[in-house]
């Protein structure tokens, strides 16, 4: 198993007492000495989150460690050893493991040496009782405080790799030491040396206060800073594992950071501990703002989370494994595990104000997945139960190249998605995607092999950079034993990448600064900056993404800018004379817009240019005077720049401009106007609003010649004509448009079908073809009453469903109760029974194939949806055009939203690509595709490649058609004429 470090550090953890033996160890291993003979009595000690755990281990250097349930409760162990013997030397090792997986480790005992620390404040002065912590992968190994001159001495293994010394004292500062070097250099991590001197040079103090969600204070909880930058070091010191070393609130729910050194720019990220309580968000940002002297922290209470699990008979489970991973309104994730008893049962503490998705599995036994559990505060959660059954095997091998070489120790994700949290966690004004989701990690073997052990579900199964996300459907009936998901890499992650940054000369530029950012999405790593040598030189590893590089001079008056293809693996990097230009701001009224800040730079377009996402970079920030007038400084000449006016606190903008320094010296944009007003927030329409835009639609056209229009048109989508006799200020008509388009939680498909909830009106709008008639217009009456509906004063707004001939088939009277609401329940039920049955997307592409190969044709497959407005154009523009088709293709249209198993049968052509509906393929008779709506010449990293439906000028689709039947022949020209975009 594996994770990333960082995402480890942000997970605060809390009590979870499954039931069971506690005893059995949690991690096992053996002390050894450097030929790998066990060293017997060996003392260890077990340090993480601060509190350490002394064993011994026996005569042949075995030992068994037993984590205390509040420190391994999401799942996972973050453990230092440091081991000792009787003749000095010392071992140290960190463990990163799932807790089931108890691989057992090796603790190698090597010679030892002494380490001295020295702590001077910013004048070089000796600072006595200054605390000092060494440390390895973030977590304390040993502490201690340095005597009167200053100093602290210590012992350390030989060769200690991956160290961090830490020294610290109130109203004096902090500094640190570490083996890291920029991030993404090659350079060797520097080796811990045997003299650490450290430079407390004052201090910016923080106090916090820790309050629950009632404003009250909360009294014990350790808080401190994750992550710490000065300017003078290569990198920064993450600090998470420090967590219970730091001070923790007293009665008052505050507590002084009094060493922190002077903020940086871009601020600090603070965080907070708890065995109780957790927060909303892994830290609360404190900006660089030097007023700062508070921030206040608001936790959410753990609650007890329980069920029972059994196997198919009934009977109790024990010893199966529950994980859990919970969302909520912010971005800290709750992740944890459970074991149940001899009874079946488990219980656990979780985040509350969360939903969660929990799994459970044991051997060969798996249970379908929860996901219809959220844990509110102050509300216990009993029986959230599981039912085991035959577990599926998802296996398959990482490869990298044409040659499919193996790729060791790849981290495979398995991912669980269920969709947004409910709309009762989201805090207000919270823009962001919250999403329902579990994810279980495998690292490959030195064969590139991987391997997980589920239930019945939806999953996808992420892996290694630039390879597409597969998607696995298990039926609950007969689910297989195995399914097979190679994941193959086109190239590396990374590789090695050299440059020379040169002036105008071609002379090398010593002690340039050299920053990056890479224009893909897919890049998983990000380009530390860094200084060139004293050749001009510089080596790095690089993700194979295309990379944008920022060079500037020491003295910052040259610059350059320099874009790298993906797979580069070096570069000479020209700078030149770096330039300003001035402008005059004006609004829409071409008045000046005066103390207003303005930011600039360059787009790094990480999807689709010009429409993708993308950071703007490598530029700065102004403001206006009192005339409106800028400078823009820096600018490299010959690349374009973006002026921007950001609009307010929510990150909202507007471009002003596009500039392009033309050449040396500087140069004037003249007057530039933008609107300055904010952007108003997207306000969804009112049911009262969507009632009128129904009835206004087609308005002028007879109730006669709109059901002539409809029936058509609901057969293309496969849905059940549906009128609306009423009007648009009917208080039962505007209430019927609020039930249609209701946000609804989505349907848990993991509960028994007895079990589920009804299908809400909201899901089932789009399996009808809805037309409201306006009973105020002269020829809707006559005509509702032709079709033998009962209409006219007193009576209610009526529904009627309609036969594909246009005859009535059912009718349901719209009446409001006391509480001016539709019966929701009754209007879905009618729904239901009413509308068209449930079509099976397996069969109709096996029946369409079946007949395509008995026939010599083709399969035009389509993978479409009632509610997508472009799929509709495309059902239109294919219909006149059929006769044509039809000698050559055999069309079947799924539609993904309705149809039992659509999503998966899409997928399996579709693959991960990127695009929604409308998407097609053209398959031959044995239904292998021959081609898709997918551009073939379009990146990965651009985006989007589904055509859907063309647009005016996109003629890939006749072409691409075309050349999928050859046997067309003389009737190519009058084809291509026929289905040339409109």
């Amino acid at each position: 198993m594996g994770w990333n470090l960082r995402t480890i550090a942000l997970i605060l953890l809390v009590v979870s007492t499954a039931r069971g033996d506690q005893t059995e160890p949690d991690l096992v291993g053996t002390v050894v000495d450097e030929s790998g003979k066990g060293v017997a009595g060996a003392t260890l000690t077990a340090t993480t989150w601060g509190k350490p755990i002394e064993i011994e281990a026996d005569a042949s250097g075995a030992f068994r460690l037993v984590v205390p349930p509040e420190l391994k409760s999401s799942g996972r162990l973050w453990i230092s050893l440091l081991a000792r013997d009787a003749e000095g030397r010392l071992g140290l090792l960190s463990v990163f493991q799932e807790v089931e997986t108890k691989v057992p480790v090796k603790v190698v005992l090597m010679p030892s040496r002494e380490l001295v620390v020295v702590v001077r404040d910013g004048q070089g002065k000796p600072v006595a009782e200054a605390d000092v912590d060494v440390i390895k992968d973030s977590l304390p190994v040993v502490a201690g405080r340095t005597d009167a001159n200053g100093r602290w001495v210590t012992r350390v293994p030989v060769g200690a790799t991956r160290w961090a010394v830490l020294g610290r004292k109130a109203k004096v500062g902090m500094d640190y030491a570490s083996a890291d070097r920029a991030r993404g250099s090659l350079e060797k991590a520097i080796p811990l040396p045997g003299e650490v001197g450290l430079k407390l040079d004052g201090v910016q103090p923080l106090r916090v206060k820790v309050v629950d969600r009632e404003g009250k204070p909360i009294a014990g909880v350790n808080v401190g800073p994750w992550l710490i930058w000065k300017p003078d070091h290569e990198s920064d010191i993450n600090l998470s594992g420090m967590l219970t070393r730091w001070p923790a609130t007293g009665q008052d729910g505050l507590a002084s950071l009094d060493w922190l050194p002077e903020i940086p720019k871009r601020g600090r990220s603070i965080l907070a501990h708890s065995e109780g309580y957790h927060t909303a968000d892994h830290a609360t940002s404190v900006p660089p703002d030097k007023s700062v002297e508070e921030v206040t922290i608001t936790m959410l209470p753990n609650e007890r989370l329980s069920g029972r699990v059994s196997d198919a008979e009934g009977r109790p489970a024990a010893g199966v494994v529950i994980k859990l991973q919970g969302q909520g309104g912010g971005d800290n994730q709750f992740f944890g595990t459970a074991r149940t008893d001899a009874e079946g049962r488990y219980e656990t503490k979780v985040y509350s104000e969360q939903a969660y998705v929990l799994t459970a599995t044991r051997d060969d036994l798996a249970a379908p997945y929860r996901s219809d559990v959220v844990v509110f505060a102050g509300k216990p959660l009993e029986g959230v139960d599981l039912v085991l059954g035959k577990a599926t095997r998802i296996r398959g091998r990482v490869t990298v190249g044409k040659d499919e070489r193996p790729v060791p120790k790849s981290q495979v994700t398995l991912l669980i998605r269920k969709g947004q949290v409910p709309k009762e966690l989201v805090r207000p004004g919270d823009r962001f995607s919250r999403e329902i989701s579990l994810r279980a990690w495998a690292m490959s073997d030195d064969s590139g092999r991987y391997e997980f052990t589920v239930g019945p579900g939806d999953y996808q199964i992420l892996g290694p950079p630039r390879v597409d996300p597969a998607k696995v459907s298990i039926p609950p009936a007969n689910p297989p034993a195995e399914i097979v998901v190679d994941l193959k890499m086109p190239r590396p992650e990374v590789g090695p990448f050299a440059a020379t940054v040169v002036d105008s000369e071609g002379r090398p530029v010593a002690g340039a600064v050299v920053e990056g950012m890479y224009a893909s999405y897919q890049a998983r790593r990000s380009f530390s900056p860094l200084k060139t040598d004293d050749k001009g030189s510089f080596q790095v590893e690089r993700s194979l993404d295309p990379l944008v590089l920022y060079v500037r001079t020491a003295d910052g008056k040259r610059g350059g800018i320099f874009r790298s293809d993906a797979e580069a693996t070096e570069a000479r990097i020209a700078v030149g004379p770096v330039v300003p230009a001035t402008g005059r701001l004006l609004d829409s009224n071409l008045q000046p817009v005066a103390k207003r800040k303005l930011s600039y730079g360059i787009r790094v377009y990480k999807g689709p240019e010009q429409t993708g996402p993308w950071a703007e970079t490598y530029g700065g920030t102004t403001e206006t005077d009192d005339q409106g007038r800028f400078t823009l400084e820096n600018l490299v000449p010959g690349h374009k720049y973006n002026l921007t006016l950001p609009l307010g606190d929510d990150g909202s903008s507007r471009n002003v401009t596009e500039l392009t320094a033309p050449g040396p010296g500087p140069f004037s944009l003249g007057d530039v106007s933008v609107d300055t007003q904010p952007i108003k927030p997207y306000v969804p329409p009112t049911p009262q609003e969507r009632t009128v835009q129904a009835f206004a639609a087609r308005a002028r056209t007879s109730p006669k010649e709109r059901l002539a229009a409809m029936l058509p048109e609901a057969k293309r989508e496969y849905t059940r004509p549906l009128l609306l006799f009423g009007k648009k200020d009917d208080p039962a008509c505007v209430d019927l448009f609020r039930l249609f388009n209701e946000q609804v939680s989505e349907p848990d498909e993991s509960k028994e079908p007895a079990k589920r909830r009804p299908p809400t009106p909201a899901e089932l709008r789009w399996e009808f073809e809805l037309t409201s008639l306006d009973l105020g217009q002269a020829d809707t009456l006559p005509f509702g009453q032709e079709l033998g509906i009962e209409l006219g004063e007193g009576q209610p707004p009526i529904l009627a469903v309609l036969d594909v001939d246009g005859k009535v088939a059912a009718q349901y009277p719209l009446r409001l109760d006391e509480a001016k609401k539709l019966d929701d329940l009754a209007l879905g039920k009618f729904l239901l029974e009413h509308k068209l049955p449930t079509r099976n997307a397996e069969k109709m592409l096996a029946d369409a194939l079946a007949r395509a190969k008995a026939e010599d044709k083709c399969v035009w497959f389509i993978a479409s949806a009632s509610w997508c407005g472009p799929c509709r154009m495309l059902a239109r523009f294919l219909a006149p055009r059929k006769g044509d088709l039809e000698p050559h293709f055999v069309f079947v249209k799924l539609d993904i939203s309705r149809d039992l198993h659509a999503s998966s049968v899409r997928d399996r052509y579709k693959g991960a690509a990127e695009g929604g509906v409308p998407w097609f393929a053209i398959l031959d008779g044995d239904g292998n595709p021959l081609a898709t709506s997918n551009m073939p010449d379009k990146k990965a990293e651009a985006g989007s490649s589904n055509i859907g439906f063309p647009r005016p000028g996109r003629r890939s689709t006749t072409s691409r058609r075309c050349s999928a039947r050859p046997r067309l022949g003389s009737r190519r020209k009058r084809l291509r004429s026929s289905v040339k975009p409109c």
